[in-house]
C-alpha cells in the first residue's frame, strides 16, 4: 500500500449488542403524539426487539405511514 492511512490499525475495540437489547416497545401514546408533529420514530427500540429485521420492518412501516400522511395532505 501507498497510503499509511490505509494500513492496518494498531489497536481496534468493539462492543457487543447485548447490553443494548430493550425491554419493551415504545408505548403508542408517545408514537401518536410524536406523528401528530410529524415525528417518526423508528427502529428496533420502537419494536421492543434487537433484532436488524425489527429495525427494518419499522422502517418500512413508518416510511408507509409518511407517506400516507404526504398524501392525506394534499
Amino acid at each position: 500500500m501507498d497510503d499509511d492511512r490505509l494500513a492496518d490499525p494498531e489497536w481496534t475495540d468493539h462492543q457487543r449488542w447485548r447490553y443494548a437489547l430493550p425491554e419493551s416497545g415504545v408505548a403508542c401514546g408517545p408514537l401518536d403524539s410524536a406523528g401528530a408533529e410529524n415525528l417518526y420514530p423508528l427502529g428496533d427500540w420502537v419494536a421492543a426487539e434487537a433484532r436488524l429485521h425489527a429495525a427494518i420492518a419499522n422502517g418500512l412501516a413508518v416510511g408507509e405511514r409518511i407517506v400516507h400522511s404526504l398524501s392525506v395532505g394534499e
